[in-house]
């Protein structure tokens, strides 16, 4: 059991390590390209695209139910290949589903509503969600130094196309679809020619009974994941509707220094959830051991907040134009937000 325990730490620890220079790469990046975006994008166009980006994320959510989520957990219960592959086939079967699904959603909203770069809001919701299937997956199959890479291509595809766009082309705030459009799309290319998913997806035929229990399982983590959003993202609606579309922009980027603290909270709710998933196979007691995880975690958060608003106080000034300068009051609260919201993800 002990060193069950200690290979389990190690493993946590490795993990994580892949994680966080994959991911705090990616999110340094994105975090120095806010004097871009609050130079050359005014607070309210700003505040368009953070808005539509939240619905797009409820959307998903309700649509896809996790089912990325769900296939990882599947992969993980046994080591075979020829599972692994049944398990991806199924998990993508039911993607399929969802994915098709919403791009009759879009049309039917073309036809009926206009929408300013509704196709874009479309491409954005229909690249992403392929690109989170294809990542779990590729972290069923234990690629995770794979998954980090590609975070980080992902996002200098996505600066190197908004300096062009933003500050070259003088484009408009369009060009923050298009970017990321095309920083999903590289990912995922990336990520076939490294896992080859698409082709394994072919190496067993379907079993539609299994179907139905991935997508039974699915289910709940769909609720959990809208109750999250309503908790997490709601409150960007009431500002849009009770104040404006301007103010959503200042509570933008505001949420964007709160969301640096998961620069090391996502590594390692990643890496907890390769564990956590692999370990519920071989133990079924581990009680306890979730429960001294959740207390140290929480401890080290909170020494993380006390770090972080000093900080970002400090960086505000020489990071965010003016004009969004009203954001920068709400730091501390959005530092406490993201403490406990990633708490909440955690357990």
């Amino acid at each position: 059991m002990t060193t069950k325990t200690e290979s389990s730490t190690l493993r946590l620890i490795k993990n994580t390590a892949i994680f966080f220079f994959g991911t705090i790469l990616s999110r340094v990046i994105s975090f120095f390209m806010l004097p871009l975006y609050t130079s050359y994008i005014n607070p309210a166009d700003f505040g368009y695209y953070d808005l539509s980006i939240t619905y797009i994320t409820i959307v998903t959510f309700t649509l896809f139910f996790d089912i990325w989520v769900t296939t990882m957990r599947f992969m993980y219960e046994k080591n075979e290949n020829e599972w692994k592959w049944k398990v991806s086939q199924s998990g993508f079967v039911i993607f399929m589903g969802s994915f098709i699904l919403l791009f009759i959603i879009g049309l039917i909203v073309n036809f009926n509503y206009d929408i300013q770069y509704l196709w874009l809001i479309i491409g954005y919701a229909l690249t992403i969600t392929l690109t989170n299937m294809l990542l779990y997956i590729a972290r069923g199959y234990g690629n995770n130094i794979e998954y980090s890479i590609s975070g980080i291509i992902n996002t200098l595809v996505i600066v190197a196309t908004n300096i062009i766009l933003i500050v070259v082309m003088k484009m408009d705030f369009s060009s923050l679809y298009i970017a990321a459009i095309l920083g999903h799309i590289v990912q995922c290319f990336y990520i076939e020619l490294k896992v080859k998913i698409v082709r394994n997806l072919f190496k067993t035929k379907l079993d539609f009974s299994f179907i139905k229990d991935m997508f039974l399982y699915s289910l709940p983590l769909s609720i959990n994941s809208i109750s999250y959003w309503l908790l997490t993202s709601f409150n960007k609606i009431v500002v849009e509707t009770i104040m404006s579309i301007e103010y959503n922009g200042y509570y933008a980027i505001g949420n964007r220094f709160g969301s640096a603290l998961s620069l090391i909270t996502n590594s390692f709710t990643l890496a907890w959830q390769d564990l956590s998933f692999s370990r519920s196979a071989y133990d079924k007691n581990n009680g306890v051991y979730y429960s001294k995880a959740c207390n140290k975690y929480l401890t080290f958060l909170g020494m993380g907040a006390c770090v972080l608003i000093p900080l970002f106080n400090i960086l505000f000034n020489f990071f965010i134009n003016d004009s969004y300068y009203p954001a920068k009051s709400t730091i501390p609260l959005f530092i406490i937000v993201a403490l406990l919201s990633a708490y909440s993800t955690f357990i």
